[in-house]
């Protein structure tokens, strides 16, 4: 063997293996890194995603029973509503939901009739606002509608509800949605616990509703505010309700970092839900307006 074949390396020729195979290297595990959040991230987008739809079918199931039993025995003067309140970024239902439970059926019902009314069919906590609002209760608005509310047994007279810390102008997303019921207990009307917040959906970018007529026609501000004179006869006109609900994508991969690439792309990602719902019991007549016997 001569001395030239039987050498071995020299130092630069070590170099620049050792360099090759840490680029390699480094290659191979930033795919590999890649890979991994991208599948995190398909796994997170899929959760968020069914999330939304199973929010979006509770929602609209109770819109669907909105109005059940609200007016069981058909008294006039009766100040309760299908639909209480009508906001374009949220809503607030009333209807007998658990009818089909033996034993919740007339807990707390029982204790609200034999008042105003014989027979009353529809509990506080069967009063639901669906609303977005901060996880952390940073949110500053409030939900506002007049509802019946307050008494044991019921007298037929409405009193103003203020569900607070909820997001009605929705400019700082991202939300979590809420299903937002009335403690059943009416004695504890306007104290601390007095709602009961379920949380249905995480980085909610915006919800939206459209409320329509019998024709198809969009209802004009049929809302549940304040100095809202005509509002039980226009929600007393829906007949369809419109939802809308965006999912903000940006928090799908929570190592996304503000200068990764994509990132300007990322503000862009939503993924958008919608579906139109029609109430089976809405026909009822509109109640009197505040100030009178009743109103919602």
């Amino acid at each position: 063997m001569s001395r030239r074949s039987a050498r071995g390396f020299t130092l630069a020729e070590a170099l620049v293996g050792l360099a090759t195979l840490a680029l390699a290297g480094v290659v191979a595990l930033a795919l590999f890194d890649g890979a991994q959040r991208a599948f995190r991230r398909g796994d997170r987008v899929a959760e968020m995603q069914q999330a939304a739809r199973a929010a979006l079918w509770r929602m609209g199931s109770e819109i669907g029973r909105a109005g059940l039993g609200v007016d069981p025995d058909g008294m006039a003067g009766r100040p309760d509503e299908p639909v209480e309140a009508a906001f374009p970024t949220a809503i607030v239902l009333r209807g007998d939901l658990d009818r089909d439970d033996p034993e919740a059926a007339g807990d707390p019902e029982l204790a609200l009739a034999g008042g105003a009314f014989a027979n009353v069919a529809t509990g506080n906590d069967e009063i639901v606002a669906y609303v977005l609002a901060k996880p952390d209760g940073s949110s500053r608005d409030v939900l506002e509608f007049d509802a019946d509310v307050a008494e044991a047994p019921r007298d037929g007279r409405v009193e103003r509800v203020r569900i607070e810390r909820v997001a009605l102008g929705q400019d700082d997303p991202p939300y979590t949605l809420y299903r937002i019921t009335l403690h059943p207990d009416p004695a504890r009307f306007g104290r601390a616990g007095w709602t009961v917040r379920t949380p249905l959906a995480d980085n909610v970018r915006s919800m939206g509703f459209v409320y329509r007529d019998r024709a198809g026609a969009a209802l004009a501000d049929p809302a549940g505010g304040l100095d809202d004179a005509p509002g039980p006869a226009r929600r007393a006109a829906i007949r369809r309700i419109d939802v809308e609900l965006r999912v903000d994508l940006r928090h799908a991969d929570p190592g996304r970092r503000p200068g990764d690439p994509g990132g300007r792309r990322a503000e862009a990602e939503g993924y958008a839900l919608s579906a139109s719902f029609t109430p089976r019991n809405p026909a009822l007549p509109a109640p009197p307006a505040p100030g009178g016997e009743g109103g919602g």
